[in-house]
């Protein structure tokens, strides 16, 4: 039998005992949390374009038709009837969904797509049994989201994030800045700016580690932890990433099982969780100039119940099927839930720590915003990464391991093609605020952004990416934009993507297309890689005739040529979207900040 613990929903102290309540019951209470926590984030895309909203630049993609037609219904099904067959057929379909867009998706879809399979992983072994299917899940989608948040903060620890002149951090840092202070509180070059701009590396590692290990240790004061990292994302009017926060904070129901719940039903105190939550609305409204979205409101809405809940009683209230919130019920118990938490954190290590190591995925990975070199040699203090492509630049192998990893890297120097010049450098630096734009340059820093990212990710689909928040945050000055990017910069990237985008640019007939390029050395830094001195290949294509002329030196092109081979490997392309990495002037050792 049950301990008698469970949520209040009357407006009494969380945790007080109710009569014939059954482990049964418990469990099906947090299902419900879980399950319409789940389904809520899941209509924001629907309610954001239905509404004609400008969204987050990583909302999730809603353009197959399929998604209203069969997505969504199975989605409200699964608000109203939150039973585990019924959760169990919504996660599948949404997986579905997001192997279709692999490997054009956001980091945090991977993260959510990960917890969803962890989900119907414990429904089978559950046999659909509610009780053992809360208790197999909660422990190991928990013990894999604090692997998820570690691995992002690890993938921070290379010699370009600490930096400053290249990092990402101070990119981000200087734009927060922009939003929250005017130029005359922090004017750039000031004191205060360069102190800002000049910790910003450390100071977001640490951030991005304390999170994991609250939640880790202490849930209640992880969950507070996180939603100020969160909320300070929502906060960039640029590069506001508020589907990666939604998606988390949604998702905070699994540390604070019954504080929601509590929350709804009148339990906890209201006057602070409501003064604090409505004075960050209110900034957020002032930051993004009135244009709200669906993942900003709902993560203010997500904030506010996790306050009120957690404020209501002490943290070991916070109930758990059969007991306390330590303590899964019996019926949980043993090799099963062992394995079950044991293959969670094997599916979080395999695709957070383990894929950038190998060199198997680079967008769509943990190591986001982490000036991480991913080929030509590793930049992080502990681990190598792009082992395998790396490998293959240097030695022989298998055909197929040739076919999908050789090639080594190449230097593009000019091109018209349009997949391309869409694609790389993706110079960004316009959307970037003025104000944000001098503190870095006070700094030394290039004053760059590249949205190597939302390129990829919008691909065919400039429409869409123009209506985010990335694009519609103010008009950009053409004028400005042209001082400003320099679309013609070079860059370095694998001969795998350099044959990725050619066979894209293929697929767009009635276009002639010129590219020039020069390889250069497999292992190496940026400064080696915009000094070397080489043969170029000069190639010119007609895709609606299929004439291709290719020489390198005069001579014509071996048949073996990057430029001249068919697209790699369906299976390594569902994977792996390489940046590449552009060559500013007068480039050191260090990567600059591509995202």
């Amino acid at each position: 039998m049950s301990s008698g613990k469970m949520p209040d929903t009357g407006g009494g102290k969380r945790g007080r005992k109710v009569e014939k309540s059954t482990d049964a019951d418990d469990a099906q209470v947090l299902l419900t949390e879980y399950g319409r926590a789940w389904c809520f984030q899941q209509f924001l895309p629907f309610l954001d374009q239905s509404l004609g909203v400008a969204g987050a630049m990583d909302f999730r993609m809603i353009q197959n038709p399929a998604d209203w037609h069969f997505r969504l219904p199975i989605l409200v099904l699964a608000f109203l009837m939150p039973k585990p067959g019924v959760l169990v057929a919504a996660h599948v379909v949404n997986i579905a969904a997001l192997c279709y867009w692999m490997p054009a998706v956001w980091d945090h879809l991977v993260w959510a797509m990960l917890t969803e399979i962890v989900f119907v992983m414990c429904a089978v072994f559950s046999n659909l049994d509610v009780t053992k299917l809360v208790g197999y899940f909660y422990p190991a989608v928990t013990d894999m989201l604090v692997m998820l948040y570690s691995s992002a903060a690890f993938w921070k620890l290379t010699s370009s994030f600490l930096n400053p002149v290249t990092s990402c951090a101070p990119v981000l840092t200087s734009e927060l800045a922009a939003a929250l202070f005017s130029p005359s509180v922090m004017p750039a070059g000031g004191t205060l700016a360069w102190a800002v701009l000049i910790t910003s590396p450390a100071l977001i590692i640490v951030l991005e580690y304390m999170v994991p290990t609250l939640l880790w240790f202490f849930p209640p004061a992880g969950v507070l932890v996180g939603l100020k990292f969160h909320q300070m994302i929502n906060l960039m009017p640029m590069t506001y990433a508020g589907g990666f926060s939604i998606a988390m904070c949604s998702r905070y129901v699994l540390f604070l099982p019954g504080a929601v719940t509590c929350a709804l039903g009148g339990g906890g105190k209201w006057v602070a969780p409501s003064a604090i939550w409505v004075g960050i609305l209110a900034l957020m409204y002032s930051v993004h100039h009135g244009q709200l979205d669906g993942c900003g409101l709902s993560f203010i809405m997500f904030g506010f119940l996790y306050t009120r809940g957690i404020f209501s009683s002490p943290s070991e209230e916070i109930i758990w099927p059969g007991g306390y919130a330590k303590g899964p019920s019996s019926a949980t118990k043993g090799g099963l839930l062992k394995f079950q938490r044991g293959a969670a954190l094997f599916l979080g290590f395999l695709y957070g720590y383990m894929f950038p190591i190998l060199g198997l995925m680079n967008m769509a990975s943990s190591n986001m915003y982490g000036n991480v070199k991913m080929y030509g040699g590793s930049n992080h203090y502990l681990v190598p990464t792009g082992v395998i492509t790396d490998y293959f630049a240097v030695n022989t192998g298998p055909d197929w391991a040739i076919d999908a990893f050789g090639g080594g890297l190449v230097r593009v120097e000019t091109t018209n093609s349009s997949v391309l010049r869409w694609l790389n450098p993706a110079d960004s630096t316009s959307f970037l605020p003025v104000h944000a734009r001098e503190m870095l340059l006070a700094i030394g820093t290039p004053g760059k952004y590249f949205g190597l990212y939302s390129s990829r990710n919008y691909f065919d689909r400039e429409e869409e990416l123009n209506a985010c928040a990335l694009r519609a945050v103010g008009d950009v000055d053409k004028a400005a934009q042209a001082s400003l990017e320099d679309p013609d910069m070079k860059y370095v990237i694998p001969a795998y993507e350099l044959r990725r985008s050619i066979n894209l640019n293929r697929k767009r007939v009635g276009e002639i297309f010129s590219i020039k390029y020069t390889h250069v050395p497999p292992m190496g830094s940026p400064r080696e890689w915009q000094n070397f001195k080489g043969p170029s290949v000069e190639h010119v294509e007609n895709t609606a005739t299929g004439t291709k002329t290719c020489t390198i030196d005069g001579k014509t092109c071996a048949p073996d040529e990057a430029v001249l081979l068919g697209s790699p490997p369906r299976w390594l392309t569902w994977l792996l979207h390489p940046y590449p990495t552009p060559l500013l002037p007068n480039m050191g050792d260090d990567v600059f900040c591509s995202t």
